[in-house]
């Protein structure tokens, strides 16, 4: 089955175009976008490449944040789905808005398609009345990335690590408790560094000339109430104490704990998820849609407390 598809922003949209040409349930026929002639795309602009492919079956944009809610206006009006890199937008007023278009703007969640997510679900399920609390846990050794660009621009990307790998560890949540809790009874934010700070980084380059104004560590604290499973959420893009990086979900029991150790999402999430909304039917995206707007709705009370 043919597939027309508008990826926007060759960064990670670069893994899109490698792991959409993998699928064996589509033949997928790639449009891409990026200001950076430099990095070969078939446009420089999405106006222009509209003029030539006024329609497309799927959009996915993966552009600097603050970019996501103008590019979304474009390709909602000719896309059958639209998926957007987290955080989505800068509130959750402005995501309704976009989505209220055509209905059809969703957050890329790629961690939610994981293989193992069914299996940690069923032993939290399974073993819900011994289980004293989960962590999900984000944490890096060094992985600012690109210290003193608009990652690191509070007015271009909304907030840092909060913005960045908080919304992985909500999709994460939603899908091991299977529960949009917005009970936030702990937060904790800090920006640990600064350009000054920063020698190295493994994630892109330092511009000493940039701006570095937002959190690189967080931590919050979810459920617990009426009985329910405690959660903390903790992620860091730079801790110079750590060994090596953590990417897990640990489960602690009354006697000991069992960890999942998750590493960074693997080709055949993204694929799977393109896939998924692909075929979705009404009441997957109409949860897709709820999960976008509890993950707004947190980022919405963190920014307003950092």
């Amino acid at each position: 089955m043919n597939k027309k598809v508008i990826i926007v922003g060759l960064g990670i949209g670069t893994l899109y175009d490698t792991v959409l040409r993998t699928s064996k349930k589509y033949t997928f026929d790639i449009i891409t976008v990026d200001v950076d002639e430099t990095k070969n795309p078939t446009y420089t602009s999405i106006e222009k490449c509209i003029l030539d492919h006024p329609k497309f079956d799927l959009a996915i944009i993966c552009t600097p944040n603050y970019l996501h809610e103008a590019h979304a206006k474009l390709l909602s009006p000719i896309s059958g789905i639209v998926l957007v890199e987290k955080p989505g937008m800068g509130s959750l007023d402005i995501w309704n808005k976009i989505f209220r278009i055509n209905n059809n703007v969703f957050m890329i969640k790629n961690n939610m398609f994981r293989k193992n997510i069914k299996l940690i679900r069923k032993y939290i399920d399974d073993n819900a009345n011994s289980i004293t609390g989960i962590d999900i846990r984000w944490l890096n050794v060094d992985r600012i990335p690109n210290p003193g660009s608009w990652f690191t621009n509070k007015k271009l990307a909304f907030s840092g690590v909060s913005s960045d790998l908080l919304p992985h560890l909500l999709s994460l949540y939603y899908s091991i408790a299977g529960d949009g809790n917005i009970n936030i009874s702990t937060l904790i934010t800090a920006q640990n560094y600064s350009l000054d700070t920063i020698s190295d980084t493994a994630y892109g380059t330092i511009n000493k000339d940039g701006v570095y104004n937002v959190d690189d560590y967080c931590k919050l604290d979810l459920g617990g109430l009426g009985g329910t499973i405690p959660y903390t959420l903790e992620a860091c893009w730079k801790d110079e104490k750590l060994k090596k990086s953590k990417i897990e979900i640990r489960i602690h029991g009354a006697e000991s704990d069992i960890i999942y150790k998750l590493d960074l999402c693997p080709e055949e999430a993204y694929l799977k998820m393109v896939e998924s909304f692909l075929r979705g039917n009404y009441s997957f995206l109409d949860e897709h849609h709820y999960i976008d707007c509890w993950i707004h709705t947190c980022l919405d009370q963190i920014r307003e407390k950092i």
